[in-house]
């Protein structure tokens, strides 16, 4: 494993989340390339979905980085966003195209809602027709041996199993790849997690194969992958890695000056009590723990300078490992704990697990190997004794001292022979309490920093939170904006309906009742004036029936009876609209004076005569008077007082015109119901907050009477 320091071969690629120039990440698992913000987030969602490693700073073998920029020149990220790159392919699920994030834009939630859809839900990712499980294991069998790395790639991402076995010859994927040699299949296979130590029906692993097979280069690579994490642990803990050619499996460093507590003489005692399977699983979480360690550092120091530049704050990222939810929740806790251990404490635990992982791989047994270990440190005390007793006795021939120099020699000979006794087992109390007081301090500062970590990470959380609202209210009154224009919409297109009507009873009224058979001058104005009610009733000259379903009148006239119906269930429509009127204004006074003065006109005698004309042209009079009035009503500062006077006059006018000898019972109904509705409409106007639309429906409610006494009046 090396650093790979080549930054001139990324200058040309960009990130694949967000189309960033010159990415310094890397997704092994995912083979896509990541600029800083991106992994960020990759970071957060686990090793289980992103294996995260930095391109010039991290560790990589030379044949696992060449199979990463391998999958991505051919289009390794084209299969994650395989709905995106051609917007013709959308499913039924994927109607709704999304645009992808731009460098700029910002990590929470849009960069972070993006990523999880395309990695962890593979929204966008290609989907085979009718691919079952079988299917996929077959065709990643055949696959494998062929150079087609982007396929098994393709292969494994959709749910390929790296670990199918072929029952007739008992092989693998893995076994079929040795044997045609295809080193990047290899690669790509124990990526996603295929088994090194599986044995085929002849009972021969990949590794077998491969030392029969001679190759140098694949077999290098499958011992170099078999010690992975013993190796990881040993390039972490001092820079170096064993030689695996020349048998040598595993370098494991001396803690110098270290002495083990009964504590953690237990602690150790049951960590190596441990079965196969679990210490398996610790392995794992160790080595996770320490890729998670290592790219926490090379993050920080590589977003740190920029920050700093630009005056900005470090994006807070997660300070222990993300849970997983294909693990026991134990698991996920123990995984956690991992990051509570300090950088000594840490080291100690790696330290005693590469001794546990050479004990379980050579099969010794465990008071063996703590021998072994005892021994060891007896030899380099002694070692380091004799080195100090052969300096003194050099001393001591070179100096020929005399006998009173000779006994204050023998005594500082015997000091400091008992010197690294002292300090072996801790009589020297003074450095002792030293240490203590140091061990003090460094918990108290590491306590700190986790403490002020909870607070960020805090803070965080909340401006998240604010974050999401605030995307949320912004959206909310996006809605109410588009609601309010359609609205609007709305409200002009039933005032265009309302004003087609009222110009159908004009021009076919008029000429059964003209002299000239032709419209007045007032009916030609109204029709040049702009549409104004909202309503959906559609009032036609010879059509009075119930109404139905669609609020709309069709038939007949009807008999006496059946006609007063027909009023009452518009009246009861009408009313319903009808809001309380609140007189506490000058306006209101002056309309309440007027009603009373009305009310005494009505006691005067009406005219004997009637002439059909005049009718008319009062129904002409109070149409433009209603369209006026409503023409007000639709301006911000409405000023109805002028127009609902007008639409009064017109109203007592054509009361007063109605003859004696036509007021039957039928028409003084009619005549009554004309009356209510103008004051119905004068409460509604006399109101300082005017609602439009029922002022609308109580114009109507006039029109509509209006009509219908005349109509009986014929």
């Amino acid at each position: 494993m090396a650093i790979f320091n080549n930054h001139t071969i990324f200058s040309s690629w960009r990130c694949a989340d967000c189309d960033a120039e010159k990415p310094t990440w890397a997704s092994i698992n995912l083979a896509v390339l990541l600029c800083s913000d991106c992994a960020s987030i990759h970071r957060d969602l686990g090793r289980h979905i992103s294996q995260l490693a930095s391109l010039q700073k991290s560790y990589w073998s030379p044949y696992r980085l060449d199979l990463l920029l391998y999958l991505y020149a051919n289009g390794s990220n084209n299969v994650w966003e395989y709905f995106l790159t051609d917007p013709s392919r959308n499913d039924h699920n994927n109607q709704k195209h999304f645009i992808k994030p731009k460098p700029e834009s910002a990590i929470t939630p849009t960069k972070e809602r993006f990523i999880k859809e395309k990695y962890v839900d593979k929204k966008y990712a290609s989907r085979g027709v009718d691919e079952n499980q079988n299917d996929l294991d077959m065709q990643l069998f055949a696959c494998v041996r062929t150079c087609h790395v982007e396929t098994a790639f393709r292969l494994l991402i959709h749910g390929a199993n790296p670990n199918y076995v072929n029952y007739e010859t008992g092989e693998t994927p893995l076994h079929i790849a040795v044997k045609e040699g295809q080193l990047k299949q290899v690669e790509l296979l124990c990526i996603y997690g295929a088994n090194l130590h599986f044995i085929n029906n002849k009972e021969e692993s990949a590794k077998s194969i491969c030392q029969a097979s001679g190759s140098t280069d694949l077999l290098t690579r499958i011992l170099e992958i078999e010690f992975e994490i013993s190796d990881r642990i040993s390039w972490f803990l001092c820079g170096k890695m064993p030689s695996h050619d020349k048998n040598s499996h595993f370098l494991i460093p001396d803690i110098v000056g270290s002495q083990l507590t009964d504590k953690q003489r237990m602690v150790i005692k049951k960590y190596v009590n441990q079965n196969n399977e679990l210490f398996c699983s610790i392995s794992q979480d160790i080595f996770d723990e320490i890729e998670r360690r290592t790219n926490e550092k090379i993050w920080y120091g590589e977003t740190k300078e920029r920050h700093e530049k630009l005056g900005s704050v470090v994006n807070v990222i997660s300070s222990f490992l993300p849970l997983n939810p294909l693990i026991p929740s134990f698991r996920n806790q123990r995984r956690q704990k991992l990051a509570k251990f300090d950088t000594n404490a840490f080291v100690y635990l790696l330290v005693c697990h590469l001794k546990e992982t050479k004990r379980r791989f050579y099969c010794e047994d465990i008071e063996t190997s703590i021998g072994r270990s005892i021994k060891q440190q007896l030899r380099r005390s002694q070692k380091s004794s004799e080195k100090n007793y052969s300096n003194n006795d050099y001393e001591d021939y070179a100096s020929v001292p005399s006998p009173e120099s000779l006994s204050r020699l023998s005594e500082r000979k015997f000091v400091k022979r008992q010197s690294p006794l002292q300090n072996r087992f801790g009589c020297d109390t003074t450095s002792n309490r030293d240490v203590e007081i140091l061990q003090n301090v460094v918990k108290k500062q590491t306590e700190t920093i986790n403490n002020l970590s909870d607070v960020i990470i805090s803070f965080s959380r909340e401006m998240k939170v604010m974050q999401e609202k605030i995307d949320r209210v912004a959206e909310e009154n996006a809605t109410l904006q588009n609601d309010l224009s359609r609205l609007r919409a709305h409200v002009y297109m039933k005032d265009t309906q309302f004003a087609s009507q009222t110009n159908a009873f004009n021009t076919k009224n008029t000429p059964s009742f003209s002299p000239t058979n032709g419209p007045s001058s007032n009916t030609s104005n109204i029709s040049n004036t702009p549409p104004i009610f909202n309503t959906t009733y559609s009032v036609q000259r010879t059509i009075i029936a119930p109404q139905n379903s669609s609020n709309t009148f069709k038939g007949h006239i009807s008999p006496d009876n059946d006609y007063m119906h027909n009023l009452e269930v518009n009246e009861k429509y009408v009313s319903s609209q009808n809001v309380q009127s609140q007189m506490d204004n000058s306006y209101v006074n002056v309309l309440s004076e007027k009603r009373i003065s009305t009310r005494n006109e009505k006691n005067r005698p009406l005219k004997d005569g009637l002439s059909k004309t005049k009718i008319v042209r009062f129904v002409d009079d109070l149409t433009s008077a209603i369209r006026s009035l409503q023409t007000e009503l639709l301006k911000p500062s409405p000023f109805v007082y002028p127009h609902c006077e007008a639409v009064n006059v017109v109203v007592f006018n054509i009361l007063n015109s109605v003859p004696k000898s036509l007021q039957r019972k039928t028409v003084i109904v009619l005549m009554q119901k004309l009356e209510n509705s103008m004051y119905k409409l004068e409460s509604i106007c006399s109101n300082p907050n005017i609602n439009v639309h029922e002022a609308s429906l109580a114009a109507f409610a006039l029109a509509l009477a209006a009509k219908n006494l005349f109509l009986t009046c014929e």
